[in-house]
């Protein structure tokens, strides 16, 4: 509790009213890259760019060591207390649709990313479809421990029998 009023009041009351939203938007994103900011937070590559490079400055977004130089990150402590802070300013039910905004988009670039986002949405059919379509590339890759920790938590009876195969190789 001690750490969120730190935050509140040290480090995110201080900055302008569009980088917190920026902050507090971007939050859902695991990783932080230009097109899912962009989907995030419905602003233009030039102020997701302008805006990034501030929040790095302040060292409150970091460099991911293994990816492409403008893919970034929060640190997870701030990352969640920016998110909780951005679903009591706006509702779950609007953060939930920035999920599935971004979910829509990550189909086309990682299956992972969209099925996170769909989750988090609580678009459990979404997230399921999403897994089930990328099953080559979950086989191809031995990814199965991953898709697990999409599909274990739904009910056996929900999942469609194409998942007995990742299932299986879990086991």
């Amino acid at each position: 509790h001690e750490l969120y009023d730190y935050l509140a009041e040290e480090v995110v009351g201080d900055l302008s009213e569009e980088l917190q939203r920026f902050l507090m938007e971007t939050s859902i994103l695991q990783v932080v890259d230009p097109v899912l900011a962009e989907v995030a937070t419905d602003l233009g590559a030039a102020a997701i760019a302008r805006l990034t490079s501030t929040a790095e400055r302040l060292t409150l977004l970091s460099r991911v060591s293994s990816g492409p130089r403008t893919n970034q990150r929060y640190h997870p402590l701030v990352r969640e207390f920016l998110e909780a802070r951005l679903k009591t300013m706006d509702g779950a039910g609007s953060v939930a649709a920035r999920h599935r905004r971004v979910a829509a988009v990550a189909v086309a670039l990682d299956w992972r990313t969209a099925a996170y986002h769909y989750r988090e949405a609580g678009d459990t059919a979404a997230m399921l479809e999403v897994v089930g379509d990328a099953i080559p590339t979950i086989m191809g890759n031995g990814q199965y421990a991953l898709a697990e920790a999409f599909i274990g938590g739904v009910d056996a009876s929900l999942r469609p029998a194409r998942f007995d195969l990742i299932m299986s190789r879990v086991d």
